[in-house]
């Protein structure tokens, strides 16, 4: 469909351009001219990566270094992959501040090239996505399904970044989950030797299964996850134990159903959402270091690095001492059907997006999985290689979860469930016992002030700094060698273990001065030291502050614990503690009232009338939620959420299609069979797609004759351009013609192709004539002169040759194919007899 090899165009103005890439946008005015007023605001935007789509013929990259890189920002630009190449020899940069990469891993090159790479800009929200002008005036539509591809990407990776690097969350919830780890995991290790555990996800088969689960509930121990725990109760099925992973917000929304099981026990790592482990009533362990620094509370501790709350079950199950664990639900894919969830999960939900990729099932079959269930399945797969050297296996019984390395499908009457010593449960309250929480609170009160006053000392030394400092900027020299005398606070503050943890609490201020400081090249230098130390000092202070919080909440659990009768529940002051807690709304008197009514029934029943029903009326508040039921049933769908799925259609089947994989194209095809009526004329695009893959032709002209048929189908143009592909190599080239000229009326560059296509059937007049048309609306692509000027050569038309050349050359006066053409008309005119027409 497009024959001719591109050459680059001059405009007056010396710039040279792509004419398919950038049309008339450089015709009129110079580039510099162009760009101010089309740009968006923000593309010069300081200390921000800019991922610009498209180089605009390498004219954008230039203009960027022209007018000079703001500070602290990195461009990346991505070019279509066809263009890269001709790009590339033109755009040349001497700034390791912008880089032109192809489409398939950009930030690898960025992360390559830079010590901050794409962590810093991401997880500070310092990321933007740009159109170069031809991606804006919409010149090709490869420049649009970049832009769609990488607005995924941009997204995905900001997710990513943000909430698995969020180390603020991270240690924040530390500190405030602290108060009540009591217990902590080493208590369950190998409490269950050689049993049978299963581990429920939120994956569309988590339910599959249930009649054997209830066949052998008294010899499993059931895990499963927070967000789907409370769904395991309508069919008669309650977990032992409920893991939860996300340091989040949204977790505790995401979760609060979990509260319906009342016999569970709550394992979680101690950086897990505190919002959620603060109003869990019931028994819990926490997984990890109790603190986020080097303390004697930190002894006797499960490590849990685990990237996915599946993993952390996983991991559970297998310091149970469990050595058959079954994942259900743990499938890391879609279903059949597109469906991701399973019924009752508060995550149920169907998607296709154009960052998916193909998976295969453990029956051999073909769906789709997302980037980050491919990086969870890498996880397992350690898991599962790790944990069978030592004796135990993971075994997934679904015939449609993703293929998982090293993990192992059997039918689940083949998976052995050897007798408990008891009910898990039994076993699991034996081993907890009572913790004895006031000689742990007061162990924790005592290393928290500690801590309070190791850091009063790092304060001092980091004022001491800063006199130095400014001693030495004036000049002074009130003491001996401040050079030194700095050079070792600096030292101290680099391996002091409480420095670090104050580091990376406030790490994205430390991470903004970072990318300052390298932009200046001044990260060594006293301004460099003077910002650091001054930083220092404010997140000391910070951090003074955040330990106070576990200090309160081990005050209000001493207060919840002697409530009685006699003092009645003082509501209002376990408010006053909440005023100083970063908590979410919806856990304030709601969340104490719940969790006291539930963790001290007899004094809840000790209270007179009046203090029972207050308390239960702020109860009742996080129970509506907790009671609340998870959407059911398939999804409805809005115009606005179908035209991105469909966008995402189109995106995935070409890319399917360039890659030759007719198994995908399939699935794809398979999976719209669920979606509204609208998704039909994409269903048809994909099965002529797999159908030509196939080598099927006339199956795949017939899918693409049916999109026809469709008053207004959006793939239309796709299915003519496939069309005249399949003509095109069956040489039928009378119906390519066909195809051509329905195309030319939905698309003017088509006309070039239908002038070709004329050239090649040896009808020049017609030819000609499609040209002209082309060139009325292009005006200034001077690539069609070769082709155009050889046929009116031939047909005798050289004086109308000269005289389009001629005008052409007013927009183009150095183009050299209209000068060499406009010669050759000339030379023409000039041998031919006198008197003879031309």
């Amino acid at each position: 469909m497009n024959p001719t090899a591109e050459e680059f165009l001059t405009n007056p103005f010396g710039e040279d351009y792509l004419y398919s890439v950038n049309r008339e946008d450089f015709t009129e005015k110079p580039a510099a001219e162009v760009f101010p007023a089309l740009l968006d605001a923000r593309f010069f935007e300081p200390h921000h990566l800019h991922v610009v789509i498209g180089t605009d013929s390498g004219l954008l990259p230039a203009f960027v270094e022209y007018r000079g890189i703001p500070e602290g920002a990195r461009y990346l630009f991505i070019e279509a992959e066809d263009l890269f190449p001709l790009i590339q020899g033109v755009c040349r940069s001497n700034s390791e501040r912008i880089l032109l990469c192809p489409p398939d891993d950009p930030f690898g090159q960025l992360n390559d090239q830079s010590d901050l790479g794409e962590v810093f800009y991401f997880y500070l929200g310092h990321v933007l996505l740009h159109k170069s002008v031809a991606s804006m005036r919409g010149h090709l539509d490869r420049y649009q399904e970049l832009h769609r591809q990488f607005e995924e990407e941009v997204n995905a990776r900001a997710f990513y970044h943000q909430g698995r690097g969020n180390q603020q969350k991270h240690l924040t919830n530390r500190l405030l989950n602290a108060a009540e780890a009591y217990q902590c995991a080493p208590l369950i290790q190998n409490l269950f030797p050689g049993k049978t555990a299963v581990v429920f996800a939120a994956g569309h088969s988590m339910t599959g299964f249930m009649d054997w689960i209830k066949a052998h509930r008294a010899d499993l121990v059931l895990i499963a996850i927070s967000r789907i725990a409370a769904s395991l109760l309508k069919y008669g099925v309650e977990p032992d134990i409920i893991v939860s992973l996300d340091p989040q917000t949204i977790n505790y929304r995401q979760s609060l159903p979990m509260l319906r099981c009342k016999h569970s026990v709550f394992v979680y790592p101690a950086y897990c959402d505190h919002s959620l482990t603060s109003i869990w009533p019931g028994k819990k362990l926490m997984l990890g270091e109790r603190l986020p620094w080097n303390s004697s509370l930190n002894e006797g501790y499960i490590d849990s690095y685990d990237i996915t709350v599946s993993n952390a079950s996983i991991t559970t199950a297998f310091w149970l001492g469990c050595r058959q664990i079954v994942l259900l639900g743990v499938d890391l894919c879609h279903s059949k059907s597109g469906r991701v969830y399973a019924e009752g999960s508060a995550d149920l939900s169907r998607s296709i997006n154009p960052r998916l990729f193909k998976a295969t099932t453990n029956d051999g079959g073909v769906v789709f999985t997302t980037q980050d269930y491919l990086e969870s399945a890498r996880g397992i797969a350690f898991q599962a290689t790790l944990f069978r050297m030592q004796g135990a296996v993971l075994i997934n019984p679904s015939p449609d979860s993703m293929q998982i390395e090293a993990v192992e499908h059997l039918p689940i009457e083949q998976i052995p469930t050897p007798p408990l010593d008891g009910t898990a449960r039994e076993i699991l309250d034996q081993a907890l016992g009572d913790a004895d929480r006031e000689a742990y609170w007061g162990r924790l009160e005592k290393e928290l002030r500690q801590t309070q006053r190791r850091l009063d000392g790092l304060l001092k030394q980091v004022r001491l700094g800063k006199t130095l400092l400014e001693q030495i900027k004036q000049g002074k020299r009130n003491n001996k060698n401040p050079f030194e005398k700095l050079r070792k606070i600096t030292s101290k503050l680099g391996t002091d273990d409480l420095a670090d943890y104050v580091k990376q609490l406030h790490w994205i201020d430390f991470a903004e001065i970072s990318m300052v400081l390298e932009s200046e090249e001044a990260s060594s230098g006293i301004k460099g030291q003077d910002w650091y130390l001054k930083l220092y000092e404010k997140s000391i202070a910070a951090t003074k502050r955040l330990i106070d919080q576990p200090l309160k909440k081990i005050q209000l659990l001493r207060e919840e614990a002697k409530a009685d009768v006699s003092e009645g529940v003082n509501v209002l002051d376990w408010g006053r503690y909440l005023a100083g807690l970063p908590l979410p709304a919806s856990y304030g008197y709601d969340g104490i009232c719940y969790k006291w009514m539930q963790a001290y029934p007899e004094k809840f029943q000790a209270l007179d009338d009046d203090w029972k029903q207050a308390v239960q009326r702020c109860a009742q508040l996080l129970l509506d939620q907790v009671q609340r039921d998870p959407p059911q049933g398939a999804p409805s769908w809005t115009q606005s959420q179908l035209k991105e799925v469909f966008e995402s259609v189109s995106l995935l089947a070409h890319r399917f299609y360039r890659q030759r994989d007719p198994e995908a194209m399939e699935a794809l095809a398979d999976l719209l069979q669920h979606y509204p009526k609208e998704a039909r004329p994409y269903r048809l695009l994909c099965l002529g797609m797999s159908a030509e893959l196939n080598d099927q032709a006339e199956e795949a002209l017939d899918a693409y004759q049916q999109i026809l048929k469709i008053d207004q189908a959006p793939t239309l143009k796709e299915a003519l351009q496939q069309i005249a592909q399949i003509c095109i190599e069956h040489k039928d080239l009378e119906n390519v013609l066909f195809a051509i000229d329905a195309l030319a009326q939905i698309d003017t560059k088509y006309l070039r192709v239908q002038a070709e296509a004329h050239s090649s059937l040896q009808q020049y007049e017609d030819a000609i004539d499609s040209y002209a048309r082309y060139l009325e609306h292009h005006p200034s692509d001077a690539s069609v002169i070769p082709q155009l000027g050889r046929i009116m050569l031939d047909l005798g038309y050289a004086d109308q040759l000269r005289t389009l050349c001629e005008e052409m050359l007013t927009r183009l006066p150095n183009n050299g194919q209209l000068i060499h053409f406009r010669s050759l008309a000339e030379q023409t005119m000039a041998a031919e007899p006198p008197g003879q027409p031309t």
